[in-house]
């Protein structure tokens, strides 16, 4: 799948006031969904036993699928697809469709081991680390949101190519996430469609 392709469908589903002119909402929602990946991280330890049960990793993947979601509605409000979104920090040959597999691929040399920490639970300890860093770039995007409306500068060219180079490292998280999990991040992504498909579909029935 590419990542335009996962974008478009997506955004099918997004139904949230003055959509195209309101990144407060999808990145208040980035932040939400980092957290309760965050909160279900910590459950591990404390109801799992240090183990990756089933069940959990089918909540941590429902949330991972929804930053993903909103990393995407995010892009959407700065005017970028999300194929610009997920390589601005990355090198890579100009004019290459950008699948989720090739993205993956080009992440592959990005990925650093942090120094193994002897307080810290084995099995899951790369988990915790990824879920971290992705909370810690979720939050610099709402820092800077943040600056931006106390200097009531609006979202003009500066602070849409920060969000971006933010939003470009909150995605190589969730990638790294997922594959901690076991599915690759475009499997996480068909998941998370037709998730909201369903629920987008359940809700337009009961509206009519």
């Amino acid at each position: 799948m590419y990542l335009d392709e996962y974008q478009i469908l997506a955004l099918e589903t997004a139904v949230y006031p003055n959509k195209g002119d309101n990144l407060e909402y999808p990145l208040m929602g980035l932040v939400g969904g980092a957290g309760e990946l965050a909160n279900d991280y910590k459950k591990i330890q404390l109801d799992d036993n240090g183990e990756i049960t089933e069940g959990r990793r089918q909540k941590l993947m429902d949330e991972l699928g929804d930053v993903l979601w909103y990393v995407s509605a995010c892009s959407l409000e700065l005017d970028y697809t999300l194929e610009k979104t997920a390589v601005s920090d990355i090198h890579y040959p100009e004019n290459i469709p950008e699948t989720f597999e090739l993205y993956e691929k080009l992440l592959q040399h990005q990925r650093h081991d942090p120094p193994a920490d002897p307080k810290a639970v084995a099995p899951i300890f790369y988990l915790g680390f990824c879920i971290r860093n992705l909370n810690k770039h979720a939050g610099e995007m709402a820092k800077i949101y943040n600056q931006m409306q106390i200097a009531s500068q609006g979202l003009n060219a500066p602070y849409r190519r920060q969000f971006q180079r933010i939003l470009s490292n909150v995605l190589k998280w969730c990638a790294f996430i997922a594959l901690e999990l076991g599915p690759t991040l475009e499997e996480t992504a068909v998941y998370n469609i037709g998730k909201l498909k369903a629920r987008y579909q359940q809700s337009t029935i009961e509206v009519n």
